[in-house]
């Protein structure tokens, strides 16, 4: 790690893999004994190596240590957000460390986020993973998976003489084989013809060679395996001529050299990767730096009209004082936009299907909720208290069809005399959908909706709650505004600068969601732009459908029930909201 600390390089992001055994925690309670060297009969500890990984020093260097979670960088001041999401897990393999069975593959994949970036230990199946004996040990869950996810970049390694790069163009379908051609004897070229085309994902094995028939000239030399691999960023001289790159990867260099997406040596803003071919002091290394250009998400179409301001005048994203880093615990009430199918602040079901109910695990959408992305990302626990059909405030709306409000949620909250720590506790909130449907038939009581939200903020901010960090969340008109609505965004707005102000100085954040639904449901940039094929719901379709009168491809939706969010629009709301978080400080 000394050596990790001391690299120059801006951000360095790392995972583990299946040799790092001790990071694995249920497991190397069970397994250590197997795998216990000479000295080493007792376990490791496992706290001083995280401290190596995440603690001050690790900080000091910019080191982030990744487990199943995300991660955001800007490669300069004011530059394009990039966002990676790694994970040490690989396919089952002799009783390592991170292995997962072929029944366990689908829900563990099912949690990988969209994302710039891939970081994983092990590769997908047929795609650089053909071992010198001629097996395929890749993945073939994430394989699936990777015409949904399209990284800008997956990297990955574990299957040592397997390394190389590709790059894979969309617009020809699903990927196919791709293996190292000293392995495979052919000579195929590793780039595909359209050089046009930037709906691309580029694939590199990037695992320290030394290993298998690899014939080095130092590969006599002490070597220590490692199943780090780090990101880096790093202006490069010129490495095409390496004398330790493979021909495949030489040859995929100068090609991507000659395209479109640019390639080295590039700006701040360039995506650059850096693997390791030895961890001794005389470790040999290539880069490759690229910057592909493609609209991803709801953030690559809205940074210019990003609207982030000051807790002050009119509505803006803003956010005072949270830092994402610092919550452990996340305490969310609302609507069927929030709601994780359990509403009492317990563990959550699993966001799974089991058709024909369309409702994962409780949802009103395919897979997680916005929610649970985030605290998914920060590593936060998930107190869930929101219910589908929810207001603000029964009282003002006798046409909500259903009986539940935020004062009943908060009823049951306050009932549990939670201990939590309000240094590190987040309360969500998100609500006004269902009170400005109501208003259209009850009559304008929006002044009082909001009233209602801060005066449930003031609660949780009194004794014995003493709440800190509070984020409201807004969409209420889904693409409409109105005068009401608007002067109901504008006095919670308000509301929330005075708490911030007052004399309990708390933090707060407000997010606003209709960036979302203008870009996706008006002409600019328009449902297309974010990979949308409709603006419909996939469960009521018309044509096309499957056995249960659900749409083919319900990835391109930006509904699932009608007018809630898929899975991928929860994604896109998760996204936005840790983008606010991080760009729109006051």
């Amino acid at each position: 790690m000394t050596w990790i600390y001391e690299l120059p390089h801006k951000v360095k992001i790392i995972i583990a893999g299946n040799h790092d055994l001790p990071l694995h925690d249920d497991w190397y309670e069970l397994n250590h004994q197997r795998w216990s060297y000479s000295g080493h009969a007792k376990p490791q500890n496992r706290e001083r190596i995280l401290e190596l990984l995440k603690g001050k020093k690790a900080q000091e260097a910019n080191v982030v240590y990744l487990q199943d979670e995300s991660h955001f960088f800007q490669a300069k001041e004011g530059g394009r957000l990039w966002s990676v999401y790694g994970s040490p897990w690989s396919p089952e393999f002799y009783n390592w460390a991170f292995g997962y069975t072929a029944a366990e593959g689908p829900s563990l994949i099912s949690k990988f986020h969209k994302t710039d970036i891939l970081l994983t230990h092990g590769p997908p199946r047929d795609i650089f993973d053909r071992t010198n004996s001629g097996d395929l040990p890749g993945c073939p869950t994430l394989a699936a998976a990777l015409p949904h996810l399209r990284p800008r970049l997956h990297l990955f390694g574990h299957i040592h003489e397997a390394h190389g790069a590709h790059v894979h163009s969309w617009s020809k379908g699903n990927v196919g084989s791709v293996q190292n051609s000293a392995q495979t004897q052919a000579d195929e070229p590793m780039v595909e013809d359209d050089e046009d085309d930037d709906d691309v994902t580029v694939f590199v094995n990037a695992a320290n060679w030394p290993m298998g028939q690899r014939k080095l000239e130092y590969q006599t030399k002490a070597f220590v395996a490692t199943s780090f691999i780090i990101v880096l960023k790093q202006q490069v001289d010129n490495i095409i001529n390496h004398r330790y790159l493979s021909h495949d990867l030489a040859r995929t260099l100068r090609r991507l050299k000659s395209m479109k997406t640019s390639f080295g040596p590039p700006g701040d803003s360039s995506l650059c990767i850096y693997a390791t071919d030895d961890l001794e002091l005389t470790i040999q290394t290539f880069t490759v730096c690229l910057e592909i250009q493609r609209p991803r998400t709801i953030q690559d179409h809205a940074e210019k009209k990003q609207n982030c301001g000051p807790l002050d005048g009119k509505t803006t994203n803003v956010n005072a004082g949270i830092v994402p880093t610092s919550i452990k615990t996340i305490v969310s009430f609302g609507d069927s936009y929030t709601d994780g199918g359990v509403d009492n602040g317990s563990a959550l079901l699993p966001p799974v299907l089991i058709p024909p109910n369309d409702e994962a695990g409780g949802r009103s959408t395919n897979g997680p909720v916005w929610i649970e992305g985030v605290s998914g990302d920060w590593g936060a626990h998930l107190m869930d208290y929101a219910q589908w059909g929810a207001c603000t405030n029964l009282s003002l709306w006798p046409s909500n069809p259903r009986k539940v409000d935020f004062i009943d949620q908060m009823a049951t909250f306050l009932g549990q005399s939670n201990q939590l720590d309000p240094d590190t506790t987040l309360y969500s909130i998100f609500f006004g959908i269902n009170d400005y449907i109501a208003s259209l038939i009850d009559g304008d009581q929006m002044p009082e909706a909001a009233q209602t939200i801060l005066n449930e903020i003031q609660t949780l901010s009194s004794p014995p709650t003493n709440g800190k960090s509070f984020l409201v969340v807004d969409v209420y008109g889904r693409g409409n505004t109105s005068a009401w609505g608007e002067a109901y965004k504008q006095q919670v707005f308000d509301g929330l600068k005075a708490f911030h102000e007052g004399s309990a100085k708390l933090n707060v954040a407000y997010v606003d969601m209709a960036a979302i639904w203008d870009g996706v449901l008006g002409p600019n940039p328009g449902y297309q732009a974010f990979g949308y094929t409709s603006t419909a719901a996939c469960t009521v379709c018309t044509e096309d459908c499957n056995q249960y009168g659900w749409c083919m491809d319900p990835e391109h939706y930006f509904y699932w029930i009608d007018g809630h969010p898929s899975k991928e629009t929860h994604r896109i709301m998760a996204d936005w909201v840790e983008e606010v978080l991080q760009s729109c400080k006051a």
